[in-house]
């Protein structure tokens, strides 16, 4: 082999023959410390080259996974890491959205929750909140616990009971004595 046959460090060791380990940039001949083929000097591990200046096999790229399953892993892994994080968001959206609509039926929109009615029972098949389920929902809740329903303050009046004399009492023609009114007290009449 001559000077310009030498293999480059950052590239993988020429096939093993009687003359490959007679320059020092190539590898020597496989030990068991190395974890390389013993009979046939090769890397541990695709995409390792001998690196002569450590006596060792390295990786080419240490920073670049080692196959191209790998990197399609790693992509799998954060395109679910980013679709989980986007459907938190999403659910976190319908929940409000949710409460904003029971707001005027339960004190505690939040109580809704608390009654074990989960955000899948409330979306109708094309993945939209409906507002016929969220009522029902709202029905059933009030049922259970009717204590935390919005309580309504009792209608007015009507306006033919309010007015200045519709509440005062009938008027004698004379005005009481005090003797009529103990007389009235102790129950006896005049």
């Amino acid at each position: 082999m001559t000077d310009t046959d030498a293999p480059d460090d950052t590239t993988e060791p020429p096939e093993s023959g009687p003359e490959s380990h007679a320059d020092a940039t190539e590898p020597p001949p496989p030990s068991d410390d190395t974890g390389a083929d013993s009979e046939q000097g090769r890397p541990p591990h695709p995409g390792m080259v001998w690196d002569a200046t450590n006596n060792r096999w390295t990786e080419s790229e240490p920073s670049e996974p080692r196959t191209r399953e790998a990197k399609y892993r790693k992509q799998l892994r954060d395109t679910e890491a980013e679709r989980n994080s986007l459907k938190e968001r999403l659910e976190s959206r319908d929940r409000a959205d949710v409460e904003r609509m029971v707001v005027t039926k339960l004190t505690d929109p939040r109580d809704l929750w608390r009654a074990d009615v989960s955000l899948a029972d409330m979306v109708g098949d094309d993945g939209e909140i409906d507002t016929a389920k969220v009522d029902e929902a709202v029905a059933n809740v009030i049922a259970a616990h009717p204590h935390w329903a919005v309580q309504r303050p009792n209608p007015a009046a009507p306006s033919s009971a309010v007015g200045f004399g519709a509440s005062q009492p009938e008027i004698d023609d004379e005005p009481p004595t005090w003797q009529s009114v103990f007389q009235k007290a102790r129950g006896q009449s005049e």
